[in-house]
């Protein structure tokens, strides 16, 4: 079950944004919402971000990089539960963070969901379309299946990435 697609939705005053039902569907125990990497947030299933938070872990306390992530990921994380009408409540500081005001917009992720605020959101559109700087970025990935078929956890096998 994979988070896909684009919503645009608004946040209202007390911080309030709705969810569709599908997207609903995949967080039916509610979810995690921390800061994403480009000034978004991220909303994780909690398993998703229970496993995350495994991985992230076993990383040094000692490197000042992984405590910055430690504090990234984990200092504004909170718990998303939906209401009666499928909203979910955005706490001041991650609003402010991701500069939601207005329009909004919910895009898929593969196993998470991005909020962004709906004009960085449309700002990066020219990134995201720029088929030569997509090329030149994504070019170490391997994305061409295999004759060999389906991976064991039933997704394609994409192969090993090439060698430089």
């Amino acid at each position: 079950l994979m988070f896909i697609g684009e919503w645009y939705h608004t946040i209202d005053s007390k911080g309030r944004i709705t969810v569709p039902s599908r997207l609903r569907e995949l967080l039916p125990d509610g979810g995690y919402l921390t800061r994403g990497f480009d000034r978004n947030l991220l909303l994780y299933r909690r398993t998703d971000f229970e496993r995350l938070t495994n991985r992230v872990q076993q990383l040094t306390t000692t490197k000042p990089e992984n405590r910055l992530l430690f504090r990234h990921l984990f200092s504004g994380a909170v718990t998303a539960q939906f209401d009666k009408i499928g909203r979910v409540v955005v706490p001041n500081y991650l609003r402010d963070y991701a500069r939601l005001t207005g329009e909004v917009t919910l895009a898929g992720a593969g196993n998470y969901l991005e909020i962004w605020a709906g004009a960085e959101w449309a700002a990066s559109a020219e990134q995201r379309a720029n088929s030569e700087m997509n090329a030149q970025q994504f070019a170490f990935i391997d994305l061409a299946f295999t004759s060999a078929g389906s991976a064991t956890d039933g997704s394609p096998d994409i192969g090993p990435a090439p060698r430089a």
